[in-house]
């Protein structure tokens, strides 16, 4: 009989995955020759992280609005200040 694992320990495997993903698919998928190669003016530009995170996400189903969410206005709400200089209370 196969043992259940934790959601915690699934998550870390998936994430690791997402990582080795990212390094398969997008991480030196063709070397630069000055004069040959085409530079990209558009395009995405994300690394393992930023897909880790999207992926952690949707992993909560969290698709809009969620923990990350909170997180960053969290932080943000911290950074603001108002004409005195006083550090904003509103989270």
């Amino acid at each position: 009989m196969i043992e259940p694992r934790s959601t915690d320990a699934l998550r870390r495997e998936v994430l690791g995955k997402v990582c080795e993903y990212y390094k398969a698919e997008f991480v030196n998928k063709a070397s630069f020759e000055p004069g040959i190669s085409r530079i990209a003016c558009e395009g995405h530009v994300f690394d393992e992280r930023e897909l880790a995170n999207l992926v952690d996400s949707a992993l909560d189903m969290w698709l809009t609005y969620g923990r990350s969410s909170h997180e960053v206005e969290h932080g943000a709400a911290k950074l603001r200040t108002t004409r005195s200089g006083s550090a904003s209370t509103r989270a």
